[in-house]
């Protein structure tokens, strides 16, 4: 394994593949959405679930967006599992269990392609308009949907798959 991997490189050569909205690839989606829990609860270390994750190959986008925003939870440098000083805030907490809701439901990703997606082209804009441009281009992406349940495109979407949950449902 590399020393260092970058997320947009690998994002760039699955891009190469077909991405194909309309698919749901539930076999892809229940392997991410299980690499992450284990991640989370501290069962694998951010090496292994690097591994892991990015051996998943999907045609799905929200497999393919969902895995790329996990990379933003770890450091890829040293060797470290999600907790003490590695522990997620709050806010992340939420993010990353939402992403597990989604990938266990049967929605499409709907979200648009974000125009300044590319970490390069983020880091130029951001320089060259002194921040100005991103904040400009990531408040319409927001505006797409609604942010706060990403994932999920829509509130409505998001508590449906909170009403019928995968996890723990049979517990009484």
């Amino acid at each position: 394994m590399p020393l260092l991997q970058c997320p947009w490189r690998r994002v760039t050569a699955q891009a190469l593949c077909v991405i194909n909205r309309s698919v749901i690839d539930r076999d892809a989606r229940d392997r991410l959405a299980e690499e992450i829990r284990h991640f989370v609860a501290g069962l694998k270390d951010n090496f292994e679930f690097d591994d892991a994750v990015w051996s998943i190959r999907s045609s799905d986008v929200g497999v393919v967006r969902v895995r790329a925003a996990m990379w933003h939870v770890y450091d890829d440098l040293r060797r470290h599992k999600l907790k003490n000083e590695w522990a997620m805030s709050e806010k992340r907490k939420e993010i990353v269990l939402r992403c597990i809701l989604f990938l266990k439901t049967d929605d499409e990703y709907r979200w648009p392609e974000r125009l300044s997606g590319n970490p390069i082209v983020r880091l130029l804009l951001a320089f060259f308009t002194l921040g100005l441009g991103l904040k400009f281009l990531d408040k319409k992406w927001a505006e797409k949907g609604a942010s706060e349940v990403w994932p999920f495109l829509t509130m409505e979407e998001f508590k449906d798959a909170k009403q019928n949950p995968v996890y723990l449902a049979r517990v009484t």
